[in-house]
């Protein structure tokens, strides 16, 4: 029988490293609401979307941030705002395509992200975010000045957080293994679907998280 968490008692720990027979990160106990969250989001985004695109990064605040007083008050208000500008850079790049083709797939933004602090003086966040694969099917160059994706993320990134692109980059980290095609039409969907479930179950991890501050450690999209 899973347990309460000690500190918020609405959440659920989650032992044994499986979710509904789904193989879980198990390093660490897990939190189930997390997880619930998580295979939430990867229904909504394959219902829309058969094909999808998830694409897995982190976020960082530069170091000149630690002279803020008030960057604690202000972290989830800049991840909120991040989702906000990258939307509005695939709408305006949907926009664009239909402008000069006459027709472009539409994709909705969905994602997850949670937020850690280890021994760093700053937090980060993990997200993983979820598209339509018939728009785009991977990140592209980095370089934060092109028309790809891994761009959109950094220019995405620089406006949350009022700096300049150039600095941005250097505030994104993709990962190795960074991206994920769903396709709930092929034979190894079901595989496919876990491993990035896998991926991202490390998101509902109880360590790394001060469930006792006023702060959301962890979120996702609602639609």
């Amino acid at each position: 029988m899973n347990k309460r968490h000690p500190v918020n008692r609405n959440l659920v720990i989650n032992k044994g490293g499986f979710y509904k027979n789904i193989p879980v990160w198990n390093n660490g106990d897990l939190i189930q609401n997390y997880l619930i969250s998580i295979e939430q989001v990867l229904t909504q985004s394959l219902n829309e979307h058969p094909r999808t695109l998830a694409i897995r990064f982190d976020l960082r605040f530069p170091i000149s941030f630690g002279i803020i007083d008030q960057i604690a008050s202000l972290q989830t208000s800049h991840i909120s705002s991040f989702f906000k500008n990258l939307d509005l850079e695939i709408q305006r790049d949907i926009k664009g395509k239909i402008k000069r083709n006459g027709n472009a797939h539409h994709s909705s933004l969905r994602y997850i992200w949670v937020k850690e602090q280890d021994s760093s003086c700053m937090p980060h966040y993990h997200v993983a975010i979820f598209l339509n694969k018939d728009t785009y099917y991977g990140l592209g160059s980095y370089q934060g000045n092109g028309d790809n994706m891994a761009s959109r993320i950094i220019r995405a990134w620089a406006k949350a957080i009022g700096i300049e692109t150039y600095d941005a980059g250097k505030c994104v980290e993709f990962p190795d293994n960074h991206t994920y095609r769903l396709n709930r039409n092929s034979e190894n969907f079901a595989e496919d679907f876990k491993q990035l479930f896998f991926r991202v179950s490390y998101f509902a991890k109880v360590d790394t998280k001060a469930f006792g501050s006023k702060d959301n450690y962890f979120g996702c999209s609602r639609r």
